[in-house]
């Protein structure tokens, strides 16, 4: 089983984001509120079919 936890695929940017990536997981993980709302990047979103949409339309999150 995959943990809704994580970080991975992030591709160029992750690399920039790194260091907050890490915050925001760890907090996460550790169960303390974050000040970025993670929940569109949830694993389980692709067992509900759920699509991201941001404000770039669908396929973006923003």
């Amino acid at each position: 089983m995959v943990p809704d936890n994580n970080a991975d695929g992030v591709a160029g940017h992750g690399f920039k984001l790194a260091p907050a990536v890490g915050k925001v997981l760890a907090r996460s993980v550790l169960g303390i509120e974050t000040n970025v709302d993670i929940t569109p990047y949830r694993l389980a979103r692709f067992a509900e079919g759920e699509l991201p949409t941001g404000a770039c339309g669908i396929g973006s999150i923003s």
